[in-house]
């Protein structure tokens, strides 16, 4: 399952993963993403979630990689991960060398709070 949803508070985007993905799912994900992200133009920022991934199809770097150069064309300034796993931010960081603008700033967390308190303006977060 892939939900997606904009919290107006903090001007993001949220998309959470959750259980075994597949290349449908991902494809939806695209669509859902194009109906929440902001109207008014530059400045949002994303928080994408997979710490409730049990399996991934690797066919979902496609919907993936589309949706980065969705958000880089829609201006976003600010990505936060999610990613328990740290053997997945090896292939995050390269998709996002080639899909996202250098001058986005991309932040990996291990937790979900952690990546909220970096929404909320904590400093003290841990960050990579």
């Amino acid at each position: 399952m892939v939900k997606v949803n904009y919290d107006g508070e903090h001007n993001t985007v949220i998309v959470e993963f959750k259980g075994d993905i597949n290349e449908a799912q991902a494809e939806q994900f695209f669509s859902d993403i194009e109906t929440v992200i902001p109207k008014h133009g530059k400045g949002f920022k994303i928080l994408t979630d997979f710490s409730l991934v049990h399996d991934m199809d690797l066919a979902v770097q496609r919907g993936i990689k589309k949706a980065m150069k969705l958000f880089t064309a829609r201006g976003v300034t600010e990505i936060l991960r999610v990613l328990p796993n740290p053997d997945m931010e090896i292939g995050f960081n390269i998709m996002s060398a080639f899909n996202y603008s250098k001058e986005i700033e991309i932040h990996t967390f291990h937790s979900r709070e952690e990546a909220q308190a970096r929404l909320r303006g904590e400093k003290n977060s841990s960050q990579n």
